[in-house]
């Protein structure tokens, strides 16, 4: 009797519940199948009905919540995609029927991914898209790299609007995400930043500007058009830089500096990329820290290099003219500013270097000093130059008293009446003077 007991229990039992756990893990797989079954069907069903209420009034539809239909014709799927990166591709599967947005606003603004996975998260991304099926992708199944590509994708490409929270799950290959706004209002905003990107780069890019001409006209808008949004700053500082009130988001997004002509670093960069875009100049986003506090800038490509540009940091928010303008890595960590692994896939973030100053913009311009006759000598030429601002950075410790004195001498040649009125201040490694 006892041996009976021990039997079922040893081996009977578990076996049984072992049928149990894979009936249920077989029926788990089956209803999610069922169910994206049903989302893709709906999805189809809904870009037929855009196509042929389109056809029959001639007017746009309004956007529905977290369909593909909103305000674009579907054009794509997702064997479009691939075929674009992979022209040897070969169809697989009934998921690379799937359909993938295809806003019209995309004509504006050009989607940055160098991969099908890639450029399919972007479109469901910028379109609003809150369940984003990843069964076409099956080789894509660890959670940090589906978690590293969407950050590049994300940080990388500037219509993604208001992107809130992001998480994954497996077992129905489902990427789930919420966002800020909803759908409706994030198409309105990005609407208005195409816009407004349209009318800056007509107004300030020509066809004959060489690049660097057209660099320094959207580092110069952006200087002399917008303005840090220290309320949002604040905010986002009294939670620990983790989340920001809702009435701060758009400082945090393309819409912010672009439209609002208000935001913080994170804004900046997104402007900055985005009319870069437009205007066919190499750039991306780099993430990471400036003296320990989370920031965000760019970094553009001149010849083989990749150079760093904070359009946050210039004249108007930090005091110091092109504080960070075509630098190399070197200055850059000299200034305070240290790179995470963020904006980009980690096995690639070794090509995005910069270790030549030659386009720098103090260099360019001869701004350096390394001695108190350089000092002197270039303090005097820009003030004779008539130049409201003059900006020069210290390569060399100077004592202060001389430094002082050599102010009294130059103002007292040139400009004497600036013994009285003129103001000159030092941030970091830069002296800064105004009349």
């Amino acid at each position: 009797m006892f041996k009976g007991i021990q039997f079922i229990y040893k081996m009977v039992i578990p076996l049984v519940m072992c049928s149990f756990l894979l009936t249920g893990c077989f029926w788990i797989d089956m209803l999610a199948e069922y169910r994206q079954n049903r989302v893709n069907a709906q999805l189809e069903e809904r870009a037929r009905e855009s196509s042929t209420t389109s056809k029959r009034e001639n007017s746009a539809v309004a956007p529905a919540e977290d369909s593909t239909s909103e305000t674009t014709e579907v054009k794509l799927t997702v064997e479009d995609i691939k075929r674009k990166y992979d022209p040897d591709y070969i169809e697989s599967d009934k998921w690379d029927m799937e359909p993938v947005p295809d806003p019209s606003f995309l004509e504006e603004v050009p989607l940055n991914a160098d991969s099908a996975i890639e450029e399919y998260l972007a479109r469901f991304l910028v379109y609003g898209q809150k369940r984003i099926s990843l069964h076409a992708f099956p080789d894509i199944v660890n959670n940090e790299k589906i978690f590293d590509i969407l950050q590049k994708v994300m940080y990388q490409n500037p219509l993604i609007t208001g992107l809130d929270t992001y998480r994954y799950n497996p077992l129905t290959k489902t990427l789930t995400v919420t966002y800020q706004d909803p759908q409706r209002t994030m198409v309105g905003k990005q609407k208005e930043t195409v816009a407004e990107a349209r009318q800056i780069i007509d107004s300030i890019i020509h066809d004959e500007m060489a690049d660097e001409e057209k660099r320094q006209a959207i580092y110069d808008y952006l200087e002399q058009n917008a303005t840090y949004d220290d309320e949002a700053y604040d905010n986002s500082v009294s939670h620990n830089f983790e989340y920001v009130d809702p009435g701060y988001d758009d400082a945090f997004s393309t819409y912010g500096v672009m439209v609002e002509k208000l935001g913080v670093c994170m804004s900046y960069a997104y402007a900055y990329k985005m009319l870069a875009d437009m205007a066919g100049i190499e750039s991306i986003i780099v993430t990471g820290t400036l003296d320990d506090v989370p920031h965000a800038w760019n970094k553009v490509k001149i010849d083989d290099e990749w150079l760093h540009v904070d359009s946050t940091n210039g004249a108007t928010n930090s005091g110091v003219p092109y504080f960070l303008y075509n630098a190399s890595d070197e200055w850059a960590i000299e200034l305070g500013y240290i790179e995470d692994e963020d904006y980009w896939l980690d096995e690639e973030l070794y090509q995005f270097t910069g270790g030549t100053n030659e386009y720098d913009y103090y260099v360019v311009h001869d701004l350096e000093v390394r001695s108190l006759s350089e000092y002197k000598a270039k303090l005097a030429k820009g003030l004779q130059s008539g130049a409201s601002t003059v900006s020069l950075r210290l390569l060399a410790d100077m004592d202060e008293d001389e430094m002082l004195d050599v102010i009294s001498e130059v103002y007292g040649e040139v400009a004497p009446e600036l013994l009285e009125t003129g103001e000159y201040y030092e941030i970091e490694n830069y002296v800064v003077f105004h009349q």
